[in-house]
């Protein structure tokens, strides 16, 4: 009875370990610009607050968004700033070789700024170091566990681009479910850097 119930435990943590997010690849070689050590800079500038296209990986779906709710104030603060995006702008600027800027504003105004951590990988994304895990109650018995991360890199019509990767896993008992997605949002770049 014993190795039946470590086999089934076994069988779940490995269910469970398998549905962390993970970035999709589907849309990213023919959409962006590979970032490397040489063209860093050019993801500088000041962009729209609000998405203007969307591709859902899990759909394999392009689509253009007129009010998308999640903009990009989420993704980055982890908050909302306002309602009305027509207004905010974010400027990305990259601090040092590890660290890039978000500066938010509305009508030209300062409103807030937050500095991540990133890295340059070798497939030409940032990758920023805002991962998010969250764990509820006993994930194998009753609970689950939430995973979210970003990276961020530049289309090649100039435009910000933002893969956002979530997974939700949960259990009850030896009842197991999970969703994910994995995003990329288009942010019409609006001007370069100064």
């Amino acid at each position: 009875m014993k190795k039946i119930q470590l086999i089934l435990l076994l069988i779940i943590s490995a269910f469970s370990f398998t549905s962390c997010a993970s970035y999709s690849n589907k849309i990213s070689k023919k959409e962006r610009l590979k970032l490397t050590k040489n063209n860093i800079q050019k993801i500088e500038g000041v962009y729209e607050y609000q998405a203007f296209r969307t591709f859902e990986a899990n759909r394999k779906s392009m689509y253009d968004v007129d009010n998308d709710i999640e903009n990009l104030d989420y993704y980055i603060l982890g908050t909302r700033l306002s309602l009305n995006p027509i207004k905010h702008t974010v400027e990305v600027k990259i601090v040092s070789k590890d660290k890039i800027s978000f500066t938010f504003k509305r009508n030209d105004v300062f409103v807030s700024e937050r500095t991540i951590k990133m890295k340059l990988r070798s497939n030409g994304f940032l990758h920023l170091k805002n991962k998010h895990v969250k764990v509820k109650g006993i994930p194998l018995l009753v609970g689950g566990i939430t995973s979210d991360k970003m990276r961020i890199g530049i289309s090649k019509n100039d435009d910000l681009l933002l893969n956002y990767a979530h997974d939700s896993f949960g259990s009850f008992i030896f009842f197991v479910a999970s969703r994910g997605f994995n995003r990329f949002h288009f942010y019409k770049r609006i001007n370069p850097s100064l």
